[in-house]
C-alpha cells in the first residue's frame, strides 16, 4: 500500500481523535473558572535588581501610608508581598506589581523621552469606590522608562478650587473631609501624599507607586479628568497626560453630615 493510500485509510481515525480531543478541551474550558478581569500590565524591568530594590522600599512606604489612611493592604496581600523576599529579582518585580496593581487608580507611563500617557487602573467604577464626605486612598502606578526624577503632581478641573492637585499633603487623611460650597462640576477634593509619610516624587526607578487621595462632596455618578505632570517647573506639551474616570460616590449609611468648614 502506498503512503498516500495509508494516509487516506487513517484519515477517519485521525479526524475522530482530533474531534475527541477538541470535545475534551471544550468540556475543560466550560468547567474552568472565567479568566480574571483585565488589569494593568506587568512591566518587565530592564534592570531587575535596582527595580526590585526600589519596589521593596516602596512596599514598606505603601504599607505604612495605607494603614494610616484607613485603607490597609489586605492581610492576604501583605502575606504575598512578604513572600516576594524569597523570589529572584525579576520574579519579585513582577509579583509585587500583580499585587499592587489591584489598588491602582491609574498608571502613568513615561517613555524614553519622558512623554506621558495615562491609563485607568480599571474600566469598572466599582473598582474605585468613593463614599461621600470620606477620604478614599488609591495608588498611582508609574512606569518610568525615562528614569526621570522629580515631583509628580496631579490636577483636576473637577476638584474644588484651592484643594486640587496643587496640594501635597504631608500625611494621609482619614475619616471625614470638610464639606464646602461648590458647584455641580467641582465635586471632590484631591491630594497627593508627600513628605514625610511618602515622597510624592519620582526616584528614577523603572516602576514605583505613589499615593493619591480623593474625597467626594457629592453622591451619584460623577466624572473626573486627572492630569499628571512633572512639577517644579514649566511643563511642555507632551510632558503631561490625562485620564478620564467615572466614579459612583455613595452616601454612607447612617453617617453623620459633613464636618463644618474651618474658619
Amino acid at each position: 500500500m502506498s503512503a498516500v493510500a495509508r494516509l487516506r485509510a487513517l484519515a477517519p481515525a485521525i479526524v475522530m481523535s482530533l474531534l475527541a480531543g477538541a470535545g475534551a478541551a471544550s468540556a475543560r474550558d466550560l468547567a474552568a473558572p472565567p479568566p480574571p478581569a483585565a488589569q494593568l500590565a506587568i512591566e518587565v524591568a530592564r534592570q531587575p535588581r535596582p527595580a526590585r530594590e526600589r519596589l521593596d522600599a516602596n512596599v514598606a512606604e505603601i504599607l505604612k501610608v495605607m494603614a494610616e489612611a484607613g485603607r490597609p493592604i489586605s492581610e492576604p496581600d501583605r502575606a504575598a508581598l512578604a513572600a516576594t523576599a524569597a523570589l529572584p529579582d525579576a520574579d519579585a518585580v513582577g509579583r509585587i506589581q500583580e499585587i499592587l496593581n489591584g489598588y491602582a487608580l491609574a498608571e502613568v507611563h513615561l517613555d524614553d523621552e519622558a512623554w506621558f500617557s495615562v491609563s485607568p487602573g480599571s474600566r469598572d467604577p466599582a473598582d474605585r469606590p468613593l463614599v461621600q464626605w470620606r477620604w478614599s486612598t488609591f495608588l498611582v502606578k508609574v512606569h518610568n522608562e525615562a528614569r526621570v526624577t522629580g515631583p509628580l503632581e496631579v490636577r483636576s478641573i473637577q476638584a474644588v478650587q484651592g484643594v486640587s492637585g496643587d496640594v501635597v499633603a504631608p500625611r494621609p487623611s482619614s475619616g471625614a473631609c470638610e464639606d464646602e460650597p461648590h458647584g455641580w462640576a467641582q465635586w471632590f477634593r484631591l491630594q497627593m501624599i508627600g513628605e514625610p509619610s511618602m515622597p510624592a516624587r519620582l526616584h528614577g526607578a523603572e516602576v514605583e507607586y505613589l499615593v493619591v487621595q480623593l474625597c467626594s462632596l457629592d453622591a451619584g455618578d460623577r466624572a473626573a479628568e486627572l492630569t499628571f505632570y512633572l512639577g517644579g517647573g514649566q511643563v511642555s506639551q507632551g510632558h503631561y497626560g490625562a485620564v478620564s474616570l467615572l466614579f459612583r460616590p455613595t452616601p454612607e449609611p447612617g453617617a453623620p453630615g459633613p464636618a463644618p468648614v474651618s474658619q
